[in-house]
């Protein structure tokens, strides 16, 4: 068996083992050990493609919303949205999890790494990134705590509401110049 084909026959059964553990033990009470004996590999395997119990998390969602990024990286914004909002529902048990066991962090950690522009030169950029990173994960984080009873199509027409709110509010500081001045934050 080829190394690659080895390295993602671990990814496939690694993530899912250790959703399979946090839905009976907290997180911080699973080992490394009982990781890989839920997912029916080497602990030497396990290292070749992981540091932590906290980098599979983070691997696993990373490696989904790049996936995302190429599945929909031609289709319109609210096209790629929708289908973003689709991939959490179809995922919903294990951001379930996650926010249960109190490791939700860990998508925000993914989405940032993932949306945000942190490595850029440009202030402009790394601020717009850090801020749309914070506007999808407020969503995201919001819909979960509610148990993801809205629909994929709900929660698009949620995020257009708030992108028209937002333009509302920077047409006013446009047209008035004392809005500021007058509406301190």
């Amino acid at each position: 068996m080829s190394k690659k084909l080895k390295q993602t026959n671990v990814e496939k059964k690694i993530f899912p083992a250790l959703i399979r553990l946090l839905e009976k033990e907290q997180f911080r009470k699973i080992t490394i050990t009982d990781i890989c004996n839920e997912a029916g590999i080497s602990r030497i395997s396990f290292y070749r493609n992981y540091t932590s119990k906290e980098d599979i998390i983070i691997h696993e969602l990373t490696k989904a919303l790049a996936l995302w990024r190429f599945n929909f990286a031609k289709e319109t914004p609210e096209d790629a949205v929708i289908h973003f909002y689709e991939y959490l529902s179809a995922n919903r048990s294990m951001l379930q999890t996650l926010y249960k066991c109190g490791l939700i962090y860990y998508v925000f950690a993914a989405f940032y790494n993932f949306f945000s522009s942190k490595d850029s030169p440009n202030d402009s950029q790394r601020y717009n990134g850090a801020a749309y990173t914070g506007v999808i994960w407020g969503f995201v984080y919001q819909w979960v705590i509610d148990g993801m009873e809205k629909t994929p199509q709900e929660m698009l027409a949620a995020t257009k509401d708030f992108i028209n709110y937002l333009s509302g509010i920077f047409d006013k500081m446009e047209s008035e110049d004392t809005f500021l001045n007058e509406n301190r934050f």
